[in-house]
């Protein structure tokens, strides 16, 4: 391919964006992307509830043990800690701490008393920089209790509303976790008798391991996931290019592929992909241009030299009258010069109708013919044009579909190529016969020649061939007459061949086969007769 052409062809079809390596990676990237994305957002979502849930259990235990100790009446101020990470108030009616655990020492009530419904009123207020509410909800999505951080070691609180203690087995119950006794006392030191009065128990539960651990797998996230995305995204560039590097190849041999150099092949990859069966199918596309290339040089030469003969006739007739006119019978030559003049009109007609019928130009004109009748006139034509015995007995009624005038040159094709080689006899059959399942028509047509040999039955339909290349031009054939026939045969959706058996006469048969015409399939030939006559 020219290089002009090769830099054309790179520059509006290479762009790096569109390629289908670029795209193929892009989709990819994009697809783990979200999907690690979802993944992430799943992944905290289960952590955060799972701490939160672990939480909750861990406060409604320590609920449940300091309510046993009120129910005694009996009660330690400071309140034992199981864990560091709980912390415990309890705070009467009036607002006052009645007893805490040792790390909330020395501080004042952190809610004020009663608290609102569904929500936690915090009197503390810890630092802006470590104030990270969240609100924790119960499986019926009410909200049961906050968390807060209330100190730099990330004490975190968690406050029950009623609806998360109904197990504790509280004598009465009210909007919140509600303790009724005797008497009413302060806060002191040491065991302490809770007179009759209402209290309230709040417990706090630290999330300080979960903040660290969302911490963790978000900072893991971060990291990992966009080197996830990236190795994905490499290991998909490379396959790809590694699938697609035969592309590659086969474009470059294709490009560089002309009519000169036609028998050269592309490469076919090992791998029995798509790939394999597209250089496969490339292969036999150029399998086809050959043969059609030299099919077409071989007609234009043939075509050529067939041309040249009748012309170089033509013009010697005519020199050797100008040169010698005294010695020259000029009705003689111009008679000659017409019959080379007719006979060149008759290969530029023939060469256009082959010409139309490869463009599919041609197309037929069905009708119903009769076929009897059309051989009836083309076999008294030629007893008297070419002198030549035709035995039309063995000819039976039949009809077809058909272009008349075209089915008329086929037949009179057959019967000029069986005269131009006859040596005086040519026979005719026409019957109607079940064809590969089908209700057909068959015609023969034999001669008394010398016969075709088997090699060359198949290259008879050729352009431009002769059995005998002499006896033809001197008979006026073209080489065409049964390249048109045969074209004409398939338009009609019938075949033609050549018979691997001898005629009954001794020399060549042809055998034509034809839909027969569909009103008349169902007809035998007696009642196709019988409509003839």
């Amino acid at each position: 391919m020219d290089r002009k052409i090769q830099n054309e062809v790179k520059a509006k079809t290479r762009s790096f964006y569109r390629s289908v390596r670029a795209r193929t990676t892009f989709a990819a990237v994009l697809v783990v992307s979200l999907a690690l994305f979802l993944a992430g957002v799943v992944l905290l979502r289960n952590t955060l509830d799972a701490f939160d849930q672990a939480a909750m259990n861990l406060a409604r235990t320590e609920l449940g043990t300091v309510s046993i100790m009120l129910h005694s009446r009996d009660i330690l101020n400071p309140l034992p800690a199981p864990r560091g990470d709980l912390g415990v108030q309890i705070i009467d009616s009036q607002g006052r701490v009645v007893a805490s655990t040792g790390n909330f020492s020395g501080l004042g009530p952190i809610t004020k008393i009663p608290p609102a419904q569904g929500a936690v009123n915090l009197t503390y207020t810890p630092p802006a920089s470590n104030l990270h509410r969240r609100f924790v909800r119960d499986s019926n999505g009410v909200i049961v209790g906050a968390a807060v951080p209330v100190s730099s070691e990330g004490l975190s609180i968690v406050k029950f509303s009623s609806g998360a203690t109904p197990d504790i087995g509280l004598p009465e119950r009210s909007e919140t976790p509600v303790l009724t006794t005797k008497k009413e006392i302060g806060p002191a030191a040491g065991n302490q008798k809770l007179a009759s009065a209402k209290v309230y128990v709040f417990v706090w539960a630290s999330l300080a391991s979960r903040e660290q651990s969302i911490n963790a797998i978000e900072t893991s996230l971060f990291v990992v996931f966009p080197l996830l995305v990236i190795l994905v995204g490499l290991i998909v560039w490379f396959v790809t290019g590694l699938a697609l590097s035969p592309v590659e190849k086969i474009r470059s041999e294709v490009s560089d592929i002309s009519g000169s150099n036609l028998h050269r092949r592309v490469f076919v990859p090992q791998t029995k992909d798509e790939i394999a069966a597209l250089a496969f199918t490339m292969n036999a596309m150029l399998d086809r241009i050959e043969v059609s290339t030299e099919r077409q040089r071989q007609f234009v030469s043939d075509a050529s030299h067939e041309l040249r003969s009748p012309i170089s006739s033509i013009r010697a007739e005519l020199e050797v009258a100008l040169l010698h006119p005294e010695a020259t019978d000029i009705p003689q030559s111009l008679n000659a010069a017409l019959d080379e003049a007719q006979r060149m009109q008759r290969i530029v007609a023939d060469l256009l109708t082959l010409a139309k019928l490869d463009e599919k130009v041609i197309r037929p004109s069905l009708e119903s013919v009769d076929l009897d009748e059309i051989i009836s006139a083309e076999a008294r034509r030629v007893r008297i044009h070419n002198q030549k015995i035709v035995d039309a007995t063995r000819v039976s009624a039949a009809r077809v579909r058909a272009d008349r005038d075209q089915i008329i040159r086929v037949i009179r094709n057959l019967l000029e190529n069986a005269a131009r080689h006859s040596r005086s006899t040519i026979s005719i059959g026409l019957r109607t016969i079940d064809y590969h399942g089908e209700a057909s028509v068959e015609l023969r047509i034999g001669d008394d020649g010398p016969g075709i040999a088997p090699e060359m039955r198949e290259k008879v339909f050729e352009r431009f061939h002769r059995v005998d290349e002499d006896r033809a031009r001197i008979s006026g054939g073209s080489g065409l007459g049964l390249s048109i026939v045969a074209a004409l045969v398939e338009l009609h959706q019938g075949t033609i061949e050549v018979s691997a058996e001898p005629a009954e006469l001794g020399g060549a048969e042809f055998i034509l086969h034809l839909p027969i015409d569909p009103d008349f399939a169902d007809l035998d030939v007696e009642s196709i007769q019988q409509i003839h006559t």
